[in-house]
């Protein structure tokens, strides 16, 4: 149908004006559920928008106001529900970083995973976004804890929808901010893979970062995150990021990973004639000696560097296995949990 000159195309749950659907309420709506205040920080530019009260219909169009940020960068929020001393809503946020016309899916920076009084947040926008002014949108309900259709809410809910605009990175100069890693583990047992993360460096066009280990630098490993191949011995890992116009560059601190490979020296033990033979081992620092009458291990015969037999007749192999673990507890007892099962050690009697 046409409304002064207007399309309009209606469809179950939503109506679409122009591009961006104009949200509606799936029953009567109530007017003491509403955004009465949202405000931004940390952006280029920031909106406060404070004490609007209840928009008529639930839905209130502050295109007029618009916040700014840069590709990467961070940007913070609050807000001031209606009834906001009493009452918790679930909230989300889009916003059409490829100016389609819709909220995709992927364009909602925010969700609360459960009812909160007055929610706040923080939102990053992400590199591939189109630069440029597009529409975002932002949506409480105190029906839903974890909003996710930008065009429907329930009766007890309001929508408000703002201009954000989506700035370059400025090219980098002098030396960058190299920022900080964290590793998804810094100790493996045998071998194993490990996640470095960097956070905190310059937001900035222009950046190369390189990752190295005590080898040096690492071919290909150029992205924020670096996963390791499998690893057998031990590393130091860092971030190198350097500013390419100026060549130059800062570090990340450094982490090791260190991987585990318990052993165990063992010395032989004889006697003659019946009776029982005591067998040492000789773990490596941090390791723990078990005691087994298989290799295939079962049951721990004895824990220590040390075991008494009982009383044999006949020449008998024991093994000794060596590991790192972590303690935990079950009830009233404390059972050690094997984290390696590295070497296995024959023991002749």
């Amino acid at each position: 149908m046409t409304s002064g000159g207007c399309s309009i195309a209606s469809a179950a749950g939503k109506l679409t004006v122009g591009s961006y659907c104009t949200p509606v309420h799936t029953s009567a709506e109530a007017t003491t559920y509403y955004v009465n205040s949202f405000t931004t920080t940390g952006g280029a530019t920031n909106i406060s928008n404070t004490n609007t009260g209840y928009s008529t219909a639930g839905y209130g169009n502050f295109t007029n106001l618009s916040a700014s940020q840069i590709l990467g960068g961070t940007v913070n929020f609050s807000t001031v529900t209606g009834q906001s001393a009493t009452s918790d809503f679930g909230m989300a946020i889009w916003i059409d970083f490829n100016h389609n016309g819709t909220f995709d899916t992927t364009e909602r920076v925010f969700v609360t995973s459960a009812y909160t009084i007055s929610p706040s947040g923080s939102f990053v926008i992400p590199a591939n976004a189109t630069l440029g002014n597009t529409r975002m949108r932002i949506m409480v309900d105190y029906l839903n804890s974890a909003p996710s259709n930008p065009c429907s809410y329930s009766n007890d809910a309001e929508v408000e929808d703002y201009t954000f605009n989506v700035l370059a990175q400025p090219g980098c100069s002098g030396t960058p901010t190299a920022g900080t890693i964290t590793a998804s583990t810094q100790s493996l047992c045998v071998s194993g893979t490990v996640t470095f993360t960097a956070t905190g460096y310059s937001n900035a066009a222009g950046l190369s970062l390189q990752w190295y280990n005590n080898s040096g630098a690492i071919s290909g490993a150029n992205a924020a995150t670096y996963t390791t191949p499998v690893l057998n011995a031990s590393d130091v890992y860092y971030l190198r990021v350097t500013c390419d116009a100026t060549s130059t560059f800062a570090d990340t601190n450094t982490l090791a990973v260190t991987v585990n490979n318990p052993s165990a020296s063992v010395t032989d033990g004889t006697r003659c004639g019946t009776g029982t033979v005591t067998l040492s081992a000789t773990p490596s620092s941090g390791a723990t000696v078990d005691w087994y009458a298989a290799a295939s291990g079962g049951a721990s015969l004895a824990t220590g560097n040390t075991f008494t037999t009982p009383s044999i007749s006949a020449t008998t192999t024991y093994y000794a296995e060596a590991s790192t673990g972590t303690g935990g507890s079950v009830g009233q007892e404390e059972s050690h949990i094997s984290l390696l099962l590295d070497e296995r050690y024959v023991k002749g009697v």
